[in-house]
């Protein structure tokens, strides 16, 4: 029966295990989206940071310094300090990393830096959209040093002088501290997902832990119920034999007694199954009362009752030793306001001498006992005549 409490405990920890799993996943599902949703809205910032920078240093900076010439045409001298100077203060700032003027054929200008090469290629998609009027936003890393991401913007450049497209503005924005937010809040999406799950597995621990105790109590009571009689508490016959067998193969020297109630048919006729019922608690309280450590008393059942007493007492000991429990048994007791007595017959075997196994073990109690009940003395030794009337037989004696 210990393997059911075992398996109570697997029982539980396989609980947890899908309680953990079954939180698991959907929680790991949930943390993915929220961390693809952080990182599309930071891309998503950027692109509107670089539409709506790219727009403002194109109309207060680029527009007004240009006199409204082809940029193919290259830049005067005042329309390239007018354009340093309205550059030097925005780099400056750090709200701009790079800025590049070039004309329709894709040649470079202006640069704030003096780079020419890097940039976004004549023939691709971006700069042809922006040759012909469009915008293109993208966050990439920086061409020129490679260090970290830049917003790169492509669009055209609308002199105000004339209010006709002359060029093309390509600017390079700082995407570093809008990554650095969101690693932030990836970062607190991130706490506040462990301190969610740890609450959570928390939780599932107590549960299961709850669980885990009420599957180890019930398969506690369900090997008590099958090892126990469910009247006296008292070991049952498979808890007994169980006993003795186990006291056999450890090679020790036992004594098994067997006793039965004489008398106990009569009581149950006359004062009913509840009173029978309670006579055979209170045998069963006094059998208690009478072991000694490591001994056992078990009901077989009916009003059959076993000890197991360790070691093999000689015959002087085992007598008084039995003549003290029969006088125990045999003492009224009060049912209902009503003195009830009943007798007791007993039969005994040692081992190794009678047997040294439990069905032989048992098999010569029981015929002790039985030759008890037919002639009070039987034909082995008895305890003592004024006694015969209890009806105990010991073993017949073994010869050293």
């Amino acid at each position: 029966m210990r393997k059911s409490v075992g398996e109570a405990r697997r029982a539980a920890g396989r609980l947890f295990l899908a309680y953990t799993l079954a939180s698991l996943l959907p929680l790991l599902a949930l943390a993915g989206a929220l961390v693809q949703d952080l990182r599309r809205e930071a891309v998503a910032r950027g692109l509107d940071q670089g539409r709506a920078q790219s727009a403002v240093v194109e109309e207060m900076a680029i527009a007004p310094a240009l006199s409204g010439a082809d940029l193919r045409q290259g830049l005067s001298l005042p329309e390239r300090e007018m354009l340093q100077d309205a550059t030097d203060l925005a780099v400056f700032r750090g709200s701009l990393v790079r800025l590049r003027l070039r004309d329709f054929d894709g040649s470079v200008v202006y640069s704030d830096d003096g780079t020419t090469v890097d940039g976004a290629a004549v023939d691709g998609r971006a700069f042809r959209s922006a040759a012909h009027g469009g915008l293109d936003v993208t966050i990439e890393p920086d061409p020129v040093d490679g260090s970290g991401k830049v917003i790169r913007t492509l669009q055209p450049v609308v002199a105000t002088a004339s209010g006709r497209a002359v060029g093309v503005l390509e600017l390079y924005l700082p995407y570093d501290e809008i990554e650095a937010q969101s690693a932030r809040q990836l970062a607190d999406t991130y706490v506040r997902l462990a301190w969610g799950l740890g609450l959570l597995w928390l939780v599932l621990a107590v549960i299961s832990w709850s669980s885990s105790r009420s599957l180890r109590r019930q398969a506690l009571l369900r090997e008590h119920q099958a090892l126990h009689d469910s009247l006296t508490g008292l070991p049952n016959r498979a808890a007994f034999l169980a006993a003795v067998d186990r006291l056999l193969g450890e090679g020790r020297r036992a004594t098994v007694v067997l006793l039965d109630l004489d008398g106990f048919k009569g009581v149950n006729d006359t004062y009913g199954h509840a009173a029978g019922d309670a006579l055979l608690t209170e045998v069963a309280v006094r059998l208690r009362g009478q072991l000694r450590p490591g001994e056992v008393a078990a009901r077989l059942g009916g009003d059959e009752f076993a000890l197991l007493l360790g070691g093999a007492p000689d015959r002087v000991e085992l007598c008084g030793r039995l003549d003290g429990l029969v006088s125990v048994l045999c003492a009224a007791v009060e049912l209902d306001g009503m003195r009830v007595s009943v007798g007791a017959s007993t039969g005994t075997a040692q081992a190794p001498a009678q047997g040294s196994s439990v069905d032989r073990l048992m098999r010569a109690a029981d015929e002790a006992m039985y030759r008890c009940k037919r002639t009070r003395r039987g034909a082995g030794p008895a305890v003592p005549d004024q006694h015969a009337s209890r009806n105990a037989l010991l073993p017949e004696e073994v010869p050293a």
